[in-house]
């Protein structure tokens, strides 16, 4: 995401399941990765279209958008 323009991101290690998870292995949780990112409408589209065309095909990826204020613009220069 930072080579498509994102000055940055948080990653977090979790675990968790999905629809997938509960009908091949049960109530098993796995571990899984989240990542944020806040970007500009026009970076946010290069990489929704990054993930539709390269990742999700193999992938299972759940993408959450928000609406975020950032405080600290100078930040995020």
């Amino acid at each position: 995401m930072v080579e498509l323009g994102a000055s940055g991101y948080t990653s977090q290690p979790c675990s968790g399941a999905g629809r997938h998870d509960f009908a091949t292995r049960g109530a098993v949780t796995t571990s899984k990765v989240r990542i944020e990112v806040i970007v500009p409408d026009a970076i946010f589209e290069g990489i929704i279209k990054f993930l539709r065309q390269d990742v999700l095909p193999s992938h299972r990826v759940t993408v959450s958008v928000e609406l975020v204020d950032v405080v600290r613009r100078d930040h995020f220069d």
